[in-house]
């Protein structure tokens, strides 16, 4: 979870409702906020709420890992209802939205848009110096008894059919290259014309320190990891066979009875408060009605272009 160092009650926040608490539900519409409120999180691929479902179930129930629902019934209610209630501190068009810019909402965050966000370390890449400087971030709590801070993991594995190739010493010697330490602080470092590192974190210590020495925020993350009790983030052997199966009816399920409405584009410009209900009442008519809300300005619309709060969101 990334915000703002001088946020106080999101500082403050251990828990998902006090997380809630602090950033509040229904605050926006659009795509991209309209100013420093709410949340951004990426929730519209099927591989990612199914992750998101089990990082909700592991850290209430401690269970590692955790027992595969294989049908809409065996879905554990109170870690479906968080994913829920995550979706509403965004809003939907957020939630769903695919930029084509990697780590889009850490640029829109460094550009003053929305409260804090959910993502990857490595999404401070994408931020300006200015942004980096005045970031707090924790480990996203996504239950009120959190039993597990999970991260996921990049693992270098040796095959075991490299004993009957004859190969397993040259498979060992290029494991131990790829995960060594002057590899990882090559890798994760600066690249050519770039001035900023990855951010991407390692799980040796050493590569925190030599990285921390020119990259401060390094030392922040290792700090991170160090007081949060890390557990790898890890299912069972049939983990494929389930996302296949799975992971549509869990992203369906993570959008049922959203509670915020969308923004949906009018036929035509509204130049003014009077021309917008005849407008908006058409743009909303299939969508639960009009709320009341329009807007022409960015972000939430295009220059030229208007956006009507609609009650109801449209099918994905």
């Amino acid at each position: 979870l990334f915000y703002r160092k001088d946020d106080a009650a999101l500082a403050q926040a251990t828990t998902f409702s006090e997380v809630e608490a602090a950033l509040g539900t229904c605050t926006y519409t659009s795509e991209i906020p309209p100013d420093r409120r709410g949340l951004m999180i990426d929730m519209a691929g099927g591989t990612t709420d199914a992750t998101l479902y089990l990082d909700a179930v592991e850290n209430r129930t401690g269970r590692l890992p955790p027992e595969l629902p294989w049908t809409a019934a065996e879905i554990e209610p109170a870690a479906m209802d968080h994913l829920r209630r995550l979706l509403a501190m965004a809003s939907y068009e957020n939630g769903l939205a695919r930029p084509a810019a990697p780590y889009a909402r850490g640029k829109w965050f460094s550009q003053g848009w929305g409260r804090a966000f959910v993502g990857f370390a490595e999404s401070m890449s994408v931020m300006s110096p200015e942004t980096r400087a005045g970031l707090g971030f924790k480990v996203m709590p996504l239950a009120d008894d959190d039993r597990a801070s999970l991260f996921y993991a990049d693992v270098v594995a040796v095959h075991p059919a490299t004993k009957v190739w004859g190969t397993r010493e040259l498979a060992v010697e290029l494991a131990n290259l790829l995960a060594s330490h002057e590899v990882m602080v090559r890798s994760l470092g600066p690249g050519e014309g770039d001035p900023s590192p990855q951010y991407l974190m390692a799980a040796r210590p050493s590569v925190f320190e030599t990285l921390g020495r020119s990259f401060p925020i390094y030392g922040e993350l290792h700090e991170l990891i160090e007081t949060s009790h890390p557990t790898l983030f890890r299912l069972g052997p049939r983990s494929r066979e389930w996302l296949a199966a799975m992971k549509d009816t869990l992203r369906k399920e993570a959008r049922e009875d959203y509670p915020c409405g969308c923004d949906v584009r009018s036929a035509e410009l509204i130049r003014d408060a009077a021309s917008a209900p005849a407008l908006c009442q058409a743009a909303c008519r299939e969508l639960g009605g009009w709320s009341g809300k329009w807007t022409n300005e960015a972000p939430a619309t295009p220059p030229g272009t208007s956006a009507c709060g609609c009650r109801a969101c449209p099918a994905p």
